[in-house]
């Protein structure tokens, strides 16, 4: 029985030294995969609490369903690279639809400055952000709907910024400061570039039906979460 038993370990031990390489490499690449999968399930659950310094006895708490692995205070800053791509997203959309190109210029969008290295340095000491389980656990409520982690995603990126201008100067009447003619141009294009389901979740925020955070400052406040120290 014992040699019996010595054999199987021999046999064990020599199945696993001989065993393929590209085994081996095949093992290993799903336990990357494996990996990757874990990273990215875990960067998309959670939402994101930014704490802002106000003044030595007050801070601003703002609350969205960004999850977490993008809540950080590059939603502040602007790069050369951000600028680079929203240029030339901005681009291919005047290239599609030349009516879109007045509005764009007008928006003000291209023209923004890149984050200067002080107000860099500036926005991070000022401002905090935390991965949190949700908004709501930390006793943040309202009884207007927030939006969900897509749409927030949506209303922060320089698509949702370009659809907000468009939203907001199709919404106007013509006065002595904004004529017919733009007004028209933007609703076309925001009809052209963006889709029905875009357009809803911007005229909901316009119109006050969603809200794309939660807020509330400490001392200006009782209720949770600013009626504790942060």
């Amino acid at each position: 029985m014992k040699i019996y038993l010595l054999l199987i370990t021999i046999l064990f031990v020599l199945g696993v030294k001989c065993k393929n390489p590209e085994d081996k490499i095949v093992e290993r690449e799903n336990k990357n995969l494996r990996n990757l999968f874990l990273l990215i399930a875990v960067r998309e659950t959670g939402e994101c609490l930014r704490v802002e310094t106000i003044s030595s006895t007050s801070k601003k708490l703002t609350c969205t369903k960004i999850p977490s692995g993008i809540c950080n205070s590059g939603e502040l800053l602007y790069t050369q690279a951000e600028r680079t791509k929203r240029t030339s997203t901005f681009n291919s959309y005047i290239d599609q639809f030349p009516v879109c190109k007045s509005p764009i210029l007008l928006s003000g969008l291209l023209s923004v400055s890149i984050t200067s290295a002080s107000d860099t340095e500036k926005i991070n000491s000022n401002n905090r952000y935390e991965s949190i389980s949700s908004c709501e656990s930390l006793g943040f409520t309202s009884n207007t709907p927030i939006l969900t982690k897509e749409e927030i995603q949506f209303y922060q990126s320089d698509r949702g910024k370009l659809g907000v201008y468009l939203d907001t100067q199709a919404a106007k009447s013509p006065s002595l400061f904004v004529t017919q003619s733009s007004i028209t141009e933007s609703k076309e294009c925001l009809d052209s570039v963006f889709t029905s389901e875009e357009k809803w979740i911007l005229e909901s925020i316009r119109l006050g039906k969603k809200i794309s955070s939660y807020s509330c400052q400490t001392g200006n406040s009782s209720n949770p979460p600013c009626d504790r120290s942060w």
